[in-house]
């Protein structure tokens, strides 16, 4: 895991000023999800997009548009391959890692 991302307890005493800001989405951020190897985080917002971004560096790597309602939940394959996105539009979207291109999941 990056430096700049570490876990800390509920307590707010335990926290201080913030490490980093990715910044992309234009509404709330809904959930992230790490790949397996740490390198990549995902986010799924209620703009309608998903993004995949390095963890080292903050830099935006992709951007999943498609889908026409707010994106609830995101994960990333156990291998890392794949990052699937569902939204309230009750669609599910794929992106491969390797190409970063839009895959429709029926």
């Amino acid at each position: 895991m990056p430096g700049w991302i570490k876990l800390l307890s509920k307590r707010e005493d335990d926290w201080d000023a913030c490490r980093s800001v990715l910044e992309g989405h234009t509404s709330n951020v809904n959930a992230v999800a790490f790949s397996p190897d740490g390198q990549l985080v995902a986010s799924a917002s209620r703009d309608n997009t998903v993004r995949v971004w390095e963890a080292a560096t903050g830099s935006c790597r992709s951007v999943l548009e498609g889908h026409t309602d707010y994106v609830n939940a995101i994960a990333f394959s156990p291998d890392g391959q794949l990052v699937a996105s569902a939204s309230d539009d009750n669609t599910k979207r794929s992106l491969f890692r390797a190409f970063f291109r839009l895959y429709y999941v029926p």
